[in-house]
C-alpha cells in the first residue's frame, strides 16, 4: 500500500494477499479526499485500511468464523502477533512491547514501529521507508536505542523493559514469568541480525527567508556597519503590516494562516534563578527560549518564589546563581539558600534529580563565584546528579559572562537532548524564527479615566508595610546637594516623609525607589517605533496560567507603560539582538543584528553595545527599519522592565520621626559616545524639586545586609569610606538614642571642604563622647591616605575591641578593592598586636564571618 503525503511517500509493503486492485482504488479515493497538510488524517485512514485488509484476509482462510463474524478486538491481537504492530493499531493490554506513536504526534515525517520480537514471520515483515526518500529496511533491525524509548515515553507510551539509561520515565511493570515463557515458545527463531544498512540522509527544506526583501528600500545606513549610505525611502518608520514568522507549539510554521501540527506532550525542565541586576533571570530566559526551540516544556522562576519542597519531584533542573557582596546570594533566592543548606535534609533528598549549575560573578572580589560553587557541591551532596561541572561566568573577562556560557550551553544541551531528545519528525526551531511573545496587546478605543493609572500605583488601601507591588508613594520633603560646588560629583541628602505609611526599619535596613525614565526618552522611544503614547491598550498572556505584570494597571497608557516600566536607558544584553534580528525586515540591518547576537560577533557587540554603555533606546534608533518593523506585543520580550534601586537608609525613627534619609551620588560618567551617561534612579531623583511642587517617590523598605548588636555593651567599629558611611550614621544615631558607647567609625573621603559629609554632626557627637571618630582624607597631602592605613594606625585599639571586648567589625561602600584592602588591613593587625601567624590571623578573621561579628555591605 503507497501514500502520498505533500510530495513525500511512505510504502507499507502488505504481504497478506490483499485485493491490491481495491488498495488502489481505495488509495485514489484517499488522496482526492484527504487534506494533503494533516498527518493525523493520514495515520487514522491507514489504520483504517489495514484493519480492513486484515479481516478480508482473515475471511478468506476461515469462512466459518468470517461468518458468525470475530470480535475486534481478536482481529488486532492477531494483527499485533503476525505483524508486530501497524501504524494505527493501538497497544493492547498485556502484551508488552507493542507502542504506537501517532505520525501526526511525531510531525508526519516517518510512519513506523518496532517489533519486539526477533522471531517474527519473514512473510509478515513490515519494511520501512523514510517518507523523504531513503532505503527502506526491515524494522526488526533498526535498533533500539535509548532516544527511541525517551522519543515513545514523552508520547505518553511505555517504555518495552526498564530503562537502564536516564532515569526520568517510570519503567513499565515486567511480564510475569509464565506468560513470557509461553510467548517466548510461540514465536519462531529469531533471525541473525547483521549490522543495519546505512540510512541516507534526509534533505532539508529550506527554511524561507521573512519577509521578502523590499525592493523599494535598498541600502539603508546604519551607524554600526560599514554600509553604503544612502538616502532612506519614502515609507521609512511606518509600520509595517507584513506577517512576522513565529513559531507555534508543537511545531514551528511562519505566522500566514495554516494549520499547526498537533501539540506534543513535552516533558518537564525547570530552570530556576536568583538574581540581583537581573543578568542571571536573562540568562535563565534564554534557557527558556533555547529549551522551547527544542520542543521542551520550560518552567522559569526565581528560586524564592518556587516552593522548594518540590525539588524531590523534579527531573531536571538548571540553576542560574549570580553572587552578590561578598560571597552572599541574591534577595530572590535567601529563603531558599536557608533552606537548602539545612542540616536535617536527607543526603538522598535530590537522588531523582539531575541537575546543572550556571553562576555569575566578578573575579575582581575575593568569593568569585562563591554561590554557584556552593550550591553546585550542596546538590552533589543531597544525592543529586552533575549533568555538567558548574559554570563560572566572569564580568571582568573581556566578552562578559557569555565567554564561559557559550560553550558551557553547548555542551548542556547535548546532555539535556540525550535524556529529552527532541521528538521525532520534529527539528529544533530555527534562530531566525521568533518565538510567541509573551503578551498580547489589544489596544482600545475609550478614553482613559481621570489618573486611573496613579490610583493603581498609589493603592486605594495600601498594605501595611508597603512592598514591591504596592509601594508607599512617599512625599519628598528635602533634596540638598552635600558637596561641594567644586567636587567632581553631586551627591545628595533626599528626605521623605513616611507619615501613615506603616514603614518601620531599623539601623541596617535599605530602602528601595522605583524609577522612571525621562520625558524626553519617552517622547524618543514612542517616535523611533511609530506608537501614540496616549494609545490605552489591555495586556493578555498568551500561554493562560501566565502571570500577569501586577505592576501595570489594567487598562494601561503605552505611555504609562514606557515612562514607568520599560527600561529603554539600560544597556541591552545578547537577547535584545537576538531577537530584533528575528523581527527585522529589512536585509542589512537583519544581518548584523545576527552578527552582533552570535558567538562569534560578541568583541563586536562588547565593542558597539558593552564598553561604550549604549542604551536599548540608542540601539533602536541605529536601526531605524527594524525599530518601525517591532510588532508592540514583543514590547515586553524586547525590553527589560525596570528594576528598583536599593539604597541604605541614613537615618533613625528614634532621632527623626517619620522622616526617612538617603545619600545619593548622582552617576554621570563619559564614554566614547557624545552624550554621557547618567545613572537612571539617581539622575532622576536629582532632578525632582519639592520646592516647584508635590513630589512623591514610590518606595518601600527591607531588611539590609547589616544587623548591628542589641547589647548595649557590646562596642561597634565602622569602616564607611564615600557614601559607604549612609548605614553608619543611622547606626550611631540609633545606639546613641539608646545609650549605647563604644562607636568607633573610621571615614575617608577626599578632601574636608568638599565632601565631608555630617562633619558638624560627627564633631557635636565626639565631644559629648559617643563616638570615636578616625578620618582619612586622600587629597590633602602627597601620599594618598585611605582607610586602611588608618586601620593600621589604630591597630592596638582594634584588637583591643575585638578580642577583649567581643567588638562587631561593620564594612559598607565600594566593592571593588576597598574591601580586599581592609581584610588585609585587618590580617596585618591580628598578626602584629595579637602575635598571631599568618594562617593563625586568617583564621581569626574567618571566624569573625562565621560568627557574623564581621559584615559587609558593598556594591559595585
Amino acid at each position: 500500500m503507497e501514500s502520498s503525503l505533500s510530495g513525500h511517500s511512505a510504502r507499507l509493503v502488505d504481504p497478506a494477499g490483499a485485493d491490491h486492485e481495491q488498495l488502489q482504488e481505495n488509495e485514489d479515493w484517499r488522496r482526492d479526499q484527504a487534506e494533503p497538510e494533516l498527518p493525523s488524517l493520514l495515520h487514522q485512514l491507514l489504520a483504517q485500511q489495514h484493519f480492513e485488509n486484515k479481516l478480508e484476509a482473515k475471511n478468506r482462510e476461515d469462512p466459518e468464523e468470517a461468518e458468525h463474524g470475530q470480535p475486534l478486538l481478536s482481529v488486532l491481537e492477531e494483527a499485533h502477533r503476525h505483524d508486530g504492530g501497524e501504524v494505527g493499531a493501538e497497544p493492547v493490554s498485556g502484551e508488552e512491547g507493542h507502542e504506537h506513536v501517532p505520525p501526526g504526534e511525531a510531525g508526519g515525517q516517518a510512519v513506523h514501529t518496532q517489533c519486539q520480537q526477533h522471531g517474527e514471520h519473514q512473510q509478515g515483515q513490515q519494511v520501512y521507508e523514510d517518507l523523504e526518500g531513503g532505503e527502506a529496511q526491515p524494522l526488526h533491525q533498526l535498533p533500539e536505542r535509548k532516544e527511541h524509548r525517551a522519543g515513545r515515553a514523552r508520547a505518553g507510551a511505555q517504555p518495552r523493559a526498564p530503562p537502564t539509561g536516564p532515569r526520568l520515565f517510570s519503567p513499565r511493570a515486567p511480564l510475569a514469568p509464565a506468560a513470557a515463557n509461553e510467548r517466548q515458545r510461540a514465536a519462531p527463531p529469531a533471525p541473525a541480525l547483521g549490522p543495519s544498512p546505512p540510512r541516507t540522509s534526509r534533505p532539508r527544506p529550506e527554511t524561507q527567508r521573512w519577509p521578502p526583501t523590499d525592493a523599494r528600500t535598498g541600502r539603508t545606513p546604519c551607524p554600526v556597519g560599514r554600509w553604503p549610505m544612502t538616502s532612506l525611502p519614502a515609507d521609512a518608520g511606518r509600520r509595517k503590516s507584513e506577517p512576522v514568522p513565529i513559531a507555534c507549539s508543537g511545531s514551528w510554521v511562519q505566522g500566514s494562516p495554516g494549520r499547526r501540527d498537533a501539540p506534543m506532550p513535552s516533558p518537564r525542565l525547570l530552570v530556576l534563578f536568583g538574581s540581583q541586576t537581573g543578568t542571571a533571570q536573562d540568562v535563565s530566559e534564554r534557557l527558556g527560549r533555547e529549551a522551547r526551540r527544542r520542543h521542551l516544556e520550560c518552567r522559569v522562576q526565581a528560586l524564592d518564589s518556587y516552593p522548594v519542597a518540590n525539588l524531590i519531584n523534579e527531573p531536571l533542573v538548571i540553576f542560574v546563581c549570580a553572587t552578590t557582596g561578598q560571597g552572599d546570594p541574591p534577595d530572590n533566592m535567601k529563603s531558599f539558600w536557608r533552606f537548602i543548606f539545612r542540616k536535617n535534609l536527607p543526603p538522598t533528598s535530590l537522588c531523582q534529580m539531575d541537575f546543572a549549575v550556571l553562576g555569575l560573578g566578578d573575579s575582581s572580589y575575593a568569593k568569585f563565584n562563591f554561590v554557584a560553587k556552593k550550591l553546585h557541591r550542596r546538590l552533589l551532596q543531597l544525592g543529586g546528579a552533575a549533568l555538567l561541572p558548574v559554570c563560572l561566568g566572569d564580568d571582568q573577562h573581556e566578552l562578559g559572562p557569555d565567554a564561559a556560557i557559550d560553550p558551557w550551553l553547548h555542551s548542556l544541551w547535548e546532555k539535556v537532548l540525550e535524556l529529552l531528545p527532541v521528538p521525532l519528525g520534529l527539528g529544533v526551531i530555527p534562530p531566525e524564527v521568533p518565538l510567541p511573545s509573551k503578551f498580547t496587546l489589544r489596544f482600545l478605543r475609550e478614553a482613559p479615566g481621570p489618573d486611573s493609572e496613579e490610583r493603581h500605583v498609589a493603592g486605594t488601601d495600601p498594605p501595611s508595610p508597603p512592598s514591591e507591588l504596592q509601594p508607599f508613594l512617599a512625599p519628598m520633603v528635602a533634596n540638598q546637594r552635600v558637596t561641594g560646588p567644586s567636587h567632581f560629583q553631586d551627591v545628595r541628602l533626599i528626605e521623605f516623609d513616611i507619615a501613615g505609611s506603616g514603614i518601620s526599619f531599623v539601623a541596617g535596613d535599605v530602602v528601595l525607589i522605583q524609577p522612571e525614565n525621562t520625558a524626553r526618552h519617552v517622547q524618543q522611544f514612542c517616535q523611533v517605533l511609530g506608537l501614540d503614547p496616549d494609545q490605552r491598550f489591555v495586556l493578555q498572556p498568551r500561554e493562560s496560567g501566565s502571570p500577569h505584570p501586577e505592576r501595570l494597571p489594567q487598562p494601561c497608557s503605552v505611555r504609562h507603560l514606557v515612562s514607568k516600566y520599560l527600561d529603554v536607558a539600560s544597556v541591552p544584553r545578547r537577547s535584545f539582538f537576538e531577537l530584533l534580528a528575528c523581527l527585522s525586515p529589512h536585509a542589512l540591518e537583519r544581518e548584523k543584528l545576527l552578527e552582533l547576537s552570535s558567538a562569534a560577533g560578541q568583541e563586536a557587540l562588547h565593542e558597539y553595545c558593552t564598553r561604550p554603555r549604549r542604551t536599548a533606546l540608542e540601539v533602536l534608533s541605529d536601526f531605524p527599519h527594524t525599530a518601525a518593523a517591532v510588532p508592540p506585543d514583543y514590547l515586553l520580550d524586547l525590553i527589560p522592565p525596570i528594576r528598583p534601586r536599593a539604597f541604605s537608609i541614613a537615618s533613625s525613627l528614634l532621632a527623626r520621626p517619620a522622616r526617612l534619609q538617603i545619600l545619593v551620588a548622582v552617576v554621570q560618567y563619559q564614554t566614547r559616545l557624545k552624550e554621557p551617561r547618567r545613572g537612571l534612579c539617581s539622575s532622576w531623583l536629582a532632578s525632582l524639586d519639592p520646592g516647584q511642587g508635590p513630589v512623591r517617590v514610590p518606595l518601600w523598605v527591607r531588611p539590609g545586609g547589616l544587623a548591628f548588636p542589641q547589647t548595649p555593651d557590646t562596642p561597634v567599629i565602622m569602616v564607611g569610606p564615600g557614601t559607604g558611611v549612609a548605614p553608619f550614621r543611622a547606626a550611631v544615631q540609633e545606639r546613641v538614642a539608646q545609650g549605647q558607647r563604644g562607636n568607633l567609625l573610621f571615614f575617608g573621603c577626599r578632601q574636608r571642604d568638599q565632601d565631608f559629609y555630617w562633619e558638624a554632626e560627627w564633631t557635636e557627637l565626639e565631644e559629648r563622647g559617643c563616638l570615636t571618630l578616625v578620618t582619612a582624607f586622600s587629597r590633602e597631602q602627597e601620599q594618598k591616605v585611605y582607610v586602611q592605613h588608618r586601620l593600621r594606625e589604630r591597630g592596638p585599639l582594634v584588637w583591643e575591641l575585638l578580642d577583649r571586648w567581643g567588638a562587631c567589625f561593620y564594612l559598607a561602600g565600594n566593592a571593588k578593592y576597598m574591601p580586599a584592602d581592609v581584610s588585609a588591613a585587618l590580617t596585618s593587625v591580628f598578626q602584629e598586636e595579637g602575635g598571631l601567624s599568618g594562617p593563625d590571623a586568617a583564621a581569626y578573621l574567618a571566624r569573625l564571618q562565621r560568627t557574623q561579628r564581621f559584615q559587609t555591605e558593598t556594591w559595585a
